[in-house]
């Protein structure tokens, strides 16, 4: 992949992941398009999403870089399709199976949906 090589890549996306996990870089649902996901920081845009828009595998990571006025993709980062994807491919590929299973439950509330559901259940209310 241009831009990056195997370990960058994998490095970069663990960071990404480490980040999303401690909030510190924090992620919204895409208004109109299902299964697309952005986070910002000063310089770039970061967006994930499924690329069937089917939340399943492949997923795409595409970096933008923030300009004045616009953001233009400079990279894209897509999971490796195949029945038994090893090595650094096989890594790259669980990093963004990672990624895009806590970006979407953290930006769809999925995260804290058992202890709702449990709380409810315990209501003093009746059905």
């Amino acid at each position: 992949m241009p831009g990056l090589t195997d370990v960058q890549t994998i490095d970069f996306l663990g960071k990404i992941l480490e980040s999303t996990r401690s909030r510190t870089l924090t992620w919204q649902e895409a208004t109109m398009l299902h299964s697309l996901f952005t986070a910002q920081t000063p310089a770039f845009v970061y967006t994930i999403g499924s690329r069937d828009s089917d939340d399943s595998p492949p997923y795409q990571f595409t970096i933008s870089r923030k300009l004045q006025i616009q953001t233009r993709p400079v990279l894209t980062i897509e999971t490796t399709i195949g029945s038994a994807v090893l090595g650094a491919k096989g890594t790259i590929n669980q990093l963004l199976n990672d990624l895009f299973e806590l970006v979407a439950n953290s930006a769809r509330g999925l995260e804290h949906l058992y202890p709702d559901l449990m709380a409810n259940l315990y209501d003093d209310e009746p059905f």
